[in-house]
């Protein structure tokens, strides 16, 4: 089974022929990112080699936006270091529940709770920070991976 994303949505699962059905009625580009069980990451499309000559020849690959990425990792990172305890950086990346959590857990226990949150915060950050681009956009953005 297939999945593919764009513009951090993810869809799926269905079938390689539906995906290649997908492709041919020009609802699957060749920047988004494709994934099955057995790959390592998410590849675009368009260099999948599972997908060979399913795109019409001569299309180009777009690339993806300019450090739109880089800009939402650098941003995700400098709110968790400083308002981790918080959650920001939660509600920055549309995991709101997760944000939630955390802001219950400051807030509820009059900011006792914003020692354990805060920590989370500061090693959130620094993963993320550490990150490359494509890891963080794939884990974070993409998979919309909640903690660590």
């Amino acid at each position: 089974m297939w999945y593919y994303a764009r513009n951090g949505q993810q869809y799926g699962p269905i079938s390689e022929q539906e995906l290649r059905q997908r492709i041919a009625a020009g609802e699957v580009y060749p920047n988004d990112l494709v994934w099955r069980d057995g790959m390592g990451d998410w590849v675009l499309a368009a260099v999948c080699p599972d997908l060979a000559g399913a795109f019409p020849p001569g299309v180009a690959v777009p690339p993806l936006p300019p450090g739109s990425a880089d800009s939402k990792r650098i941003v995700a990172g400098i709110f968790a270091l400083l308002l981790g305890s918080f959650g920001v950086h939660k509600f920055y990346l549309g995991m709101p529940m997760a944000g939630i959590i955390m802001l219950l857990g400051t807030v509820a226990t009059c900011g006792i709770g914003a020692m354990v949150t805060h920590v989370v915060g500061i090693i959130e950050g620094v993963i993320y920070l550490s990150k490359s681009d494509a890891d963080f956009y794939q884990t974070y953005v993409v998979g919309k991976r909640s903690w660590f």
